[in-house]
């Protein structure tokens, strides 16, 4: 293992020094082909950015509950339990009445 890495690395500052070398008898050329690999590193960013959200927003949508065709009646199922626990409780409903009437007048 320490040998993959050794070569690894010596390989990387042979590079590097014969990119040096390269670089300062063709600057022109070094240039045009350091825009290049700085453009294909961008694109190659920018593509990988773009499918982690792609990712992300499929598994949220696949998150949310869809809707069924009971959602209706559960709604007024619901709605109705509300409009019960208010109806045996006078002074919660006084209260939700006075709730009502300050939204009302925001408005």
């Amino acid at each position: 293992m320490f040998k993959l890495r050794s070569g690894f690395i010596v390989g990387g500052l042979i590079g590097a020094a014969a990119a040096m070398v390269w670089a300062r008898r063709r600057p022109a050329a070094a240039a045009r082909l350091t825009e290049a690999v700085s453009g294909m590193g961008s694109r190659l960013a920018g593509w990988a950015v773009s499918g982690w959200v792609n990712r992300s927003w499929d598994k949220a949508a696949d998150a949310v509950p869809k809707p069924s065709s009971d959602t209706e009646a559960n709604s007024k199922s619901n709605l109705n339990k509300i409009e019960a626990i208010l109806n045996s409780d006078p002074a919660l409903k006084q209260e939700v009445s006075r709730i009502r009437e300050e939204a009302s007048d925001v408005h």
